[in-house]
């Protein structure tokens, strides 16, 4: 038996197995009792500490367990902190903070602006489908409008006439003229 190197006085347990990860070998003491390995190594005094800010998913992240919004670590978006000097205020978790150049780590002021959740979606979705990552939803068309495209067709009116009467696109006019299955219910 060994003491904790974490300093806390117990004895350790005895190695089951060797770990070259825990630095332990089978039959000798181990180095700590179980999660005492990292006992008061948070912020500065951690091994990893790179001055309080790490990046989570391309975001800065900053290290501030007292912050209303932080997180299960203690850190909050670098982003939202910068948002809240310029308003004075915390943000609500409702609100989102938008990067207008897209750029996940440039917190510049300019390039940053406040939104609701719906405002955000939505221009992200404009963005999607502008990019052409996303494509919009087909629109449905009413029964009635399938019925009139298909007699007005069939009476002779032309597909692009048929488009600007009814505010659709070519394909989707061809698709109800030629395909009958494709729109009917």
């Amino acid at each position: 038996m060994a003491y904790c190197l974490c300093g806390c006085g117990e004895l350790t347990a005895i190695a089951k197995k060797t770990s070259l990860r825990n630095g332990t070998l089978k039959g000798k003491p181990g180095r700590y009792v179980h999660g005492h390995n990292a006992r008061g190594q948070r912020g500065e005094a951690a091994p990893g500490w790179h001055g309080g800010k790490r990046r989570v998913q391309g975001y800065i992240a900053v290290f501030m367990p007292g912050h209303p919004a932080a997180q299960v670590h203690g850190y909050v978006f670098e982003h939202r902190l910068l948002m809240e000097s310029i308003l004075g205020r915390f943000l609500d978790p409702s609100e989102y903070v938008h990067h207008i150049n897209h750029v996940r780590d440039d917190n510049r002021a300019e390039n940053l602006a406040l939104m609701s959740k719906s405002q955000h979606s939505s221009h992200h979705t404009t963005d999607l489908w502008r990019s052409g990552r996303m494509k919009p939803q087909r629109r449905q068309l009413a029964p009635s409008s399938v019925s009139a495209i298909r007699e007005r067709y069939f009476k002779g009116e032309t597909i692009r006439e048929l488009c600007v009467s009814f505010s659709i696109g070519e394909t989707t006019a061809r698709r109800v003229v030629h395909h009958k299955d494709a729109y009917s219910r």
